[in-house]
């Protein structure tokens, strides 16, 4: 109605908000012609209220009869405008009316049970109205704020994955899920009428919000010598909701847990709310340095070393060079998933060990991206399939191959390369021209005529990349990777750090050309590779 009011001086009513008496003024001005009315991101319900305004607005613009529109909605909300009011008896808790009203209607989620089980008027009888209205705020204020820090993406994506465990539009519902499970674990030693068999399963879509309010009516009728007035019991409990969010807070902000528990957590397996319990476990239980500690140790214990159940195993450098040579390349998806993983984890102990400008890999942009596992030298034979994807091939490698020509070794591939593209062989009648010229580029550019296929799947050529860069260059040689690759870097998409390292030759120790990946380049990034994991899992460099 706002924008009606301010074209045509016609109010039905003002809004008050009892938690937060500051709205009053702000909605009075709100559509006012002398102000320019901005999204406000501040507060979850200016968000709404500015963008429903907003939207109302620019409908009401394009609007041919303002003054019978008007008309028509006042007359509306005259008529059907409805007050429920609800006379509880003293023996029913107000919340289970609130949830059988709620039945086969929109659904409030938890979360939102939970706001109003904290911020209702009961909480503070005999309480004058502004001790009342400071701590209703004070609540509003600190959930808003937390909230907001919860949507960020990069907090989000680090903690859920890829959300499957949560995926609550309210995102402090992961607090209150966890706590929930905390509390229950709690009550049921010393209270087992607290616990009711399957009652998360008969109750989904409530169970926390439940939960909560039997808690808060335990607390209350909880005999002690010094039993606290309601709303001290509240604000008590509300502390706890707060050290809940610290807690993950606290993950997020140090950057060595930030590390730990977001390789532990990419794992699409441990995106579990059993699995995330068990790290607030390791967290509430353990001084700071224990936790680092039990984290490594759950990496180490989640990698499939050979004989790691055994109890003399020693986690020890030899034993991480023996795994990762027995990874293969192949088409089954524990295959690829043990690779995937270690190759994280090589990103990220790469970030953790840069301290020099303070990084953090971004399990965000990572969560929102499919990966490949990348061949550093081509392994595909899939060739181009049409006379323009043939000339775009080899307009893409010709820079390269016209470096090496004054090279007597390469002057037979040269001379068919030169060949095909001044006579345009694309075409299918020249499908043997092409092809001797396409094997000629791909031999030289292998190194030795090509390596075999066993090199070629081990973890010493292989790399992580997304899969639009990786299905978008085709069988290409390596240079032409490195430059797409380089090109793309924070452009386009994320590329690991460890990726643009290989295309770079950071690891290899002597670097004589740039346009083959070969074996002393494969064993500097292997010796790399196994050096860094065990260093971090382990504290200790190898024994030279």
């Amino acid at each position: 109605m706002r924008p009606l009011y301010y074209k045509e001086k016609a109010q039905l009513y003002q809004m008050n908000y009892q938690n937060k008496p500051q709205m009053h003024d702000w909605l009075e001005e709100l559509g006012d012609v002398n102000n320019d009315v901005q999204i406000n991101s501040d507060d979850i319900d200016a968000y709404h209220i500015t963008n429903a305004y907003l939207t109302v607005k620019a409908w009401l613009e394009e609007a041919n009869d303002l003054k019978a529109i008007g008309a028509e909605i006042r007359e509306k909300i005259r008529t059907y405008t409805r007050f429920i009011w609800y006379e509880v008896k003293g023996d029913i808790k107000p919340e289970i009316i609130f949830t059988n009203i709620n039945m086969g209607k929109i659904k409030l989620t938890n979360a939102e049970l939970i706001k109003a089980l904290l911020l209702k008027q009961d909480n503070y009888k005999g309480e004058n109205d502004d001790v009342i209205k400071v701590s209703q705020i004070k609540i509003s204020t600190a959930w808003d704020n937390m909230e907001a820090k919860l949507q960020r993406d990069d907090l989000w994506r680090f903690l859920t994955g890829s959300g499957k465990f949560s995926k609550s539009e309210t995102h402090m519902e992961l607090i209150f899920r966890i706590m929930a499970k905390d509390i229950v674990k709690d009550r049921i030693r010393n209270n087992p009428e607290f616990y009711v068999e399957n009652e998360e399963e008969l109750n989904k879509d409530t169970y926390t919000f439940i939960i909560f309010s039997r808690e808060l009516e335990y607390l209350e009728n909880e005999k002690t010598d010094k039993p606290l007035p309601y709303s001290e019991l509240l604000e008590s409990f509300w502390g706890k909701i707060e050290r809940y969010y610290n807690m993950f807070i606290d993950w997020y902000e140090n950057r060595e847990w930030y590390h730990l528990i977001g390789v532990l957590l990419a794992k699409e397996e441990n995106q579990t709310e059993s699995y995330f319990e068990e790290l607030c476990d390791l967290y509430r239980t353990h001084t700071k340095s224990e936790f680092v500690c039990k984290l490594k140790e759950r990496i180490i214990n989640e990698i499939d070393f050979e004989d790691k159940d055994k109890t003399d195993f020693s986690f020890t450098h030899e034993v991480v060079e023996e795994y990762l040579k027995s990874l293969s390349y192949s088409d089954k998806k524990i295959d690829k998933d043990k690779i995937r993983n270690i190759l994280l984890l090589f990103n990220v102990i790469s970030m953790q060990n840069n301290t020099d400008s303070d990084p953090r890999f971004p399990f965000d942009s990572y969560q929102k991206q499919k990966w490949d596992i990348e061949h550093i030298h081509s392994v595909t034979t899939e060739r181009a399939q049409n006379k323009k994807e043939r000339e775009e091939w080899l307009d893409s490698a010709w820079p390269y191959i016209e470096s090496v020509a004054s090279d007597p070794k390469v002057f037979e591939m040269y001379t068919k390369a030169k060949d095909v593209r001044d006579n345009k062989f694309y075409d299918d009648e020249h499908a043997t021209e092409y092809d001797e010229m396409y094997n000629s580029v791909i031999a030289f550019f292998s190194g030795e005529t090509g390596i075999d296929n066993k090199p070629i799947n081990e973890i010493s050529n292989l790399t992580l990349l997304d899969q639009r860069t990786n299905r978008g260059y085709r069988n290409h040689i390596f240079p032409v990777k490195r430059n797409k690759i380089l090109e793309k870097s924070g452009v386009e998409s994320f590329i690991p750090l460890c990726t643009k390292n290989v295309f770079l030759k950071f690891y290899s120790k002597t670097v004589s050309q740039m346009y083959l990946w070969d074996k002393n380049d494969r064993k500097d990034y292997f010796d790399k590779m196994a050096d860094e994991i065990f260093y971090y899992l382990s504290g200790t460099r190898k024994e030279q």
